[in-house]
């Protein structure tokens, strides 16, 4: 397996078992339709909260469409999680959210 790929699952990995260990029920993003792909293809079960939208366009002048949803964590029907969960739970994590003090930033 090339590096790039690799350190792309180990981090899938680490973020899902971290979510998981936070008793997160899910993962929730807005991103364009090609990683929507990405994770399909890798068997990751996602929920979309709507249809895709154009939010702009990229560098090129063409439309960047973008959809909002989650990845739900504690589904039992989503092998590919699974499979990362699996990996993470081999790996160390080690707890920095508190790097900056108890302090929160406002959204």
């Amino acid at each position: 397996m090339a590096t790039e790929a690799r350190s792309a699952r180990l981090n899938y990995a680490l973020m899902f078992r971290f979510a998981e260990l936070r008793q997160a029920e899910a993962l929730v993003a807005m991103a364009d339709l090609t990683y929507e792909r990405f994770l399909q293809r890798m068997d990751i079960r996602t929920r979309r909260f709507g249809p895709p939208q154009v939010i702009g366009t990229d560098r090129r002048g063409r439309p960047l469409t973008a959809v909002a949803g989650e990845i739900p964590i504690g589904d039992a029907d989503n092998p590919g999680l699974g499979k990362f969960l699996d990996l993470g739970r081999q790996l160390e994590i080690s707890d920095a959210t508190h790097v900056l003090g108890r302090s929160s930033i406002p959204a």
